[in-house]
């Protein structure tokens, strides 16, 4: 449950005006059996207190009214908090999404340009200096048994250059 100032203040309007409601049904009751007391006989000491309770009974009422506008701002004040939480929370969204795209964009720069240095390693020279050759390299994609021992054996993760003549070289 969310706790703080306002919502604190909120409880505290709505305690106080439940018992205000609950006084002024007391006191109520209170004026309808004096004014009955009034009518039987009209009497100066239940007169007077029957103008004491109607005076009381006013008082709650203004009391009320004043504790209405209170709760009217504070409802507003709520209205304000919860807007600017929701105004954070989207810019925060806002944010997180900006860095995801860039996050995108760094991975893609970074797989092409890995893509880039394995599929296209650049010309080497071969063991005839007079001519270049091309080569290229690849990583072993699975095991390989050679069927003697002049022939080649590739274990996955290996690394082979491959001449345009054919004839491999292995890194493991």
């Amino acid at each position: 449950m969310a706790t703080g100032v306002p919502l604190e203040d909120a409880r505290g309007l709505t305690q106080h005006y439940s018992r205000m409601i609950q006084e002024a049904e007391s006191l109520a009751a209170e004026i309808s059996i004096r004014q009955l007391r009034v009518r039987e006989s009209a009497s100066p000491e239940s007169t007077s207190k029957l103008q004491a309770s109607q005076a009381k009974m006013l008082e709650i009422k203004e009391s009320m009214a004043v504790l209405g506008k209170e709760a009217a701002a504070e409802s507003q004040q709520q209205r304000q908090t919860f807007q600017r939480i929701v105004d954070m929370i989207e810019a925060e969204k806002s944010l997180h999404l900006r860095v995801a795209a860039i996050l995108d964009v760094l991975e893609a720069e970074i797989v092409t340009e890995k893509q880039q240095k394995v599929s296209a390693p650049p010309p080497l020279l071969s063991h005839n200096r007079s001519e270049k050759a091309i080569y290229f390299l690849t990583e072993a994609m699975h095991h390989f048994n050679a069927a003697s021992e002049k022939k080649l054996s590739l274990v996955v993760g290996d690394y082979v250059v491959i001449p345009k003549d054919g004839a491999l070289c292995v890194w493991g």
